[in-house]
């Protein structure tokens, strides 16, 4: 009886175990991060989608538009907090600091986004528009930094949840105030209150329940994270500029007609871009172990499988916009816009590019480069300017603006790739640094 009793408590003990394994496999973090990033980033272009087909075009362009202004000041004060505390291996500080870090950081930015919309106050919807998705991000910014926490924690489950009630949410009730009243701002408020709901219904509750989690924290660690994360609120900041100034640009030189146009086009490139950000964050906190084990095996091995099915995404939504392009737009916004069918195969191809920079941003940020991530996409952004003053300058067709964008990923992925790779050796050196003073003690 008691060898019955001993063979089932280790049978127990095991299975428990590959439970636990399960939970915390790689594979198991990047299935639920990317059905969350997918049914999330599906539902937000399905609320494109009623705008384009229930609307107007206009009120896309005043959506886009509110977006393309509040995004930048928001990733900004963000300062990338979320990939920070996910991968902060060595628990360098208290949850709270954070926590304390961003609040602050996120009622400034809404501050900054009130002020861009007095800019707008001739066109009241337009004024209002932006000062209600900023709200919205306000709750988002708080939100996201709570799925950092359970980043940490391995609980991409959690987020995953929290993504897909948003979505679907949204987008009922978005659809249903927006198809109702024909009112965009109307649509704004409930979107606006849902994403409240969730943040204090949903997702501060589950952040309680892990252990460790505090509200408070020091303020001298506090201005120490910022004076260290500083730099990544910048490059946030560049990164969504470089994918806006072109908005910029269209909205005045082509009105918020054609800016709803191009927007429309280029959120079919989330797909994209939701795969490569569910990727990036599953694997962020195994390159940070490996970074910080200095473990050159195991980096070079997550980075090359998440290569291949960068490459893999890139070449079939290429082939696909070539051989499906103008059908693809018809059935998805209307034959209007199958006439940009030509942009569209650009802004593709240049998106495949941008992919690949962005893997490459988050292996700098789990190995804790900043600034030179500072430098790059302050080059890029700088780039895009140039190149698309000169397309308005010269009064070129709106699609030359893709290849603005291609241009601009490129010299990204060139950059980044040239950091990484001194990264690589910087971690060499460090490793051979090691064994030698090992070998040192061994042999003494």
């Amino acid at each position: 009886m008691g060898s019955l009793l001993s063979r089932w408590s280790k049978r127990m003990a095991g299975a428990s175990h590959n439970a636990h394994t399960r939970r915390t496999s790689l594979w198991h973090l990047f299935s639920w991060t990317l059905t969350g990033n997918v049914l999330y980033a599906a539902c937000q272009w399905a609320l494109l989608i009623v705008l384009a087909q229930r609307g107007s075009v206009e009120d896309v362009g005043v959506f886009s538009l509110a977006l393309a202004i509040s995004a930048p000041i928001f990733l900004f004060t963000n300062m990338q907090l979320r990939g920070i505390l996910a991968t902060d291996a060595e628990q360098l500080f208290a949850t709270g600091v954070y926590v304390q870090l961003r609040i602050v950081s996120s009622c400034l930015a809404l501050i900054a986004t009130l002020g861009c919309a007095a800019m707008y106050v001739s066109s009241w919807e337009t004024c209002m528009a932006i000062v209600l998705i900023g709200i919205s991000k306000w709750f988002e910014s708080i939100s996201e930094l709570l799925y950092g926490w359970w980043q940490q924690h391995h609980r991409m489950d959690w987020s995953a949840q929290s993504l897909i009630l948003r979505g679907l949410l949204s987008l009922s009730l978005f659809s249903g105030a927006y198809i109702y009243t024909g009112s965009l701002l109307t649509a704004l408020t409930v979107y606006a209150l849902i994403w409240g709901c969730i943040l204090i219904a949903f997702d501060i509750p589950r952040a309680r329940r892990l252990e460790g989690f505090t509200w408070r924290g020091s303020r001298r660690a506090g201005l120490k994270l910022l004076q260290q994360c500083w730099p990544m609120g910048i490059v946030m900041m560049l990164v969504s500029l470089q994918a806006n100034v072109p908005r910029y640009f269209i909205s005045d030189a082509y009105g918020e007609a054609a800016l709803g146009y191009f927007s429309a086009l280029m959120y079919v490139m989330v797909a994209a871009t939701t795969v490569v950000s569910a990727l990036g964050q599953s694997i962020s906190p195994h390159l940070a172990r490996a970074w910080s084990a200095v473990d050159r095996h195991a980096l070079r091995s997550l980075l090359r499988k998440a290569a291949y099915i960068i490459c893999a995404i890139g070449v079939g939504m290429t082939l696909g916009s070539w051989l499906l392009g103008s059908w693809l737009l018809t059935i998805l916004y209307g034959a209007d816009y199958a006439q940009y069918s030509d942009l569209f195969l650009i802004l593709t191809i240049s998106t495949a590019f941008g992919c690949i920079g962005s893997l490459l941003g988050f292996a700098l940020t789990a190995a804790r480069v900043f600034r030179a991530q500072l430098v790059i996409h302050l080059c890029t952004v700088l780039l895009t300017v140039v190149l698309q003053y000169a397309v308005t300058a010269m009064d070129m067709p709106m699609q030359s603006t893709g290849y603005t964008l291609l241009v601009s990923n490129l010299l990204s992925v060139v950059l980044a790739g040239i950091a990484w790779r001194n990264c690589m050796k910087v971690l060499m050196r460090q490793k051979l640094k090691t064994n030698l003073l090992l070998s040192e003690k061994t042999g003494g």
